[in-house]
């Protein structure tokens, strides 16, 4: 089991929150998307690795997740980039019991 919620188990799907919407519509970055939200926000955050961003995908998460888990953190594409916000998630989300 991964999830505390029995019915994400075996969905066979993927679990999601909401929808990423990104915040410019053109190349050229004068459209701005008339669908970016909040939560779209917070992902771009959590990019950036801004701690309130962490933080709340954290809490957001954790609390879902069964102990005993294996957390596994896909690396950033650039490869100067060894510690990301994601990364940063990942390491608090392995600290509760999980690997």
């Amino acid at each position: 089991m991964v999830f505390r919620n029995e019915t994400w188990n075996h969905t066979g799907d993927i679990v999601v929150y909401s929808n990423y919407h990104k915040y410019w519509l053109d190349r050229e970055r004068k459209i701005k998307s008339p669908l970016f939200d909040v939560f779209s926000g917070k992902i771009l955050d959590l990019k950036e690795g801004k701690s309130s961003a962490i933080n709340y995908f954290y809490n957001l998460v954790d609390a879902e997740i069964c102990d005993g888990v294996t957390i596994f953190v896909v690396p950033s594409s650039n490869v100067e980039k060894h510690v990301t916000g994601i990364t940063q998630l990942g390491e608090q989300l392995a600290l509760n019991n999980r690997i």
